[in-house]
């Protein structure tokens, strides 16, 4: 799975720039993690697997850069500034970035061009899920494997068992709704406190009902709370 990591100093700005990429992985179901911090960069690792948005917002963050193209020579690195200087001295240091952002007030062209380098990025064959991933499912002392692609939702039974209704049918399981969120899979999404569906399983929403179909026949589907309507709505009119 492909991480990106975000070394913004400016709070505020970090929490829109990871709000505009968990969004985008919904949008466009990329598998990402997105991390912050510089205890996340480790010098054993090369880095290929890893997409680093940095912020030069000083002379010191260009140091930074520097130290970190020493330690994960393969990661990708995206510098960004609102500071031209110190962006060609990005590119003049000879720090391999894969791209050079300027900000600007219009922040609409920066956000366009984060997001075409991370679909670029994430167009590697290493970060693509397999065909064939499963979902192992614990029933008592059992491990059951169901492909995802097989998977219609998770609905809470209670703590710590989840009903897994699939293709073939329905398995009660040892698990929560949070485990699932952490597998950071970007087709499954919290439509419900009690449920989790998969999106591409989908059939069609009836939006009067709030209610997911998996089928046309109307024998699955679960609800949407009536703040995750408006997600799901644009989800499916962007796929349209």
């Amino acid at each position: 799975m492909l991480e990106v990591l975000i070394l913004e100093t400016n709070q505020s700005f970090q929490t829109k720039l990871k709000t505009f990429i968990h969004n985008l992985t919904l949008f466009e179901e990329l598998q990402l993690n997105v991390i912050s911090g510089l205890d996340k960069v480790h010098p054993q690792e090369q880095g290929l697997e890893m997409l680093i948005l940095l912020a030069l917002n000083t002379a010191d963050d260009l140091n930074q850069a520097k130290s970190i193209h020493q330690k994960m020579p393969k990661a990708n690195l995206i510098l960004y500034s609102a500071n031209k200087q110190l962006l060609y001295q990005g590119i003049h240091q000879h720090l391999c970035p894969l791209d050079c952002i300027q900000k600007s007030i219009d922040t609409s062209a920066f956000f366009s061009a984060i997001r075409q380098n991370i679909l670029f990025v994430s167009q590697n064959p290493l970060f693509q899920m397999p065909k064939d991933s499963f979902y192992y499912c614990k029933v008592e002392n059992k491990i059951v494997p169901i492909a995802l692609s097989e998977i219609y939702y998770f609905k809470l039974i209670n703590s710590n068992t989840l009903q897994l209704v699939f293709k073939q049918g329905n398995l009660r399981c040892n698990g929560t709704l949070k485990e699932i969120e952490n597998l950071n899979l970007t087709q499954f999404f919290r439509c419900h406190r009690s449920y989790i569906l998969n999106l591409p399983s989908i059939s069609f929403i009836d939006l009067v009902e709030r209610k997911c179909f998996f089928d046309f026949s109307k024998k699955d589907y679960c609800p949407i709370s009536t703040r995750k309507i408006g997600y799901l709505k644009q989800y499916f009119s962007k796929k349209a």
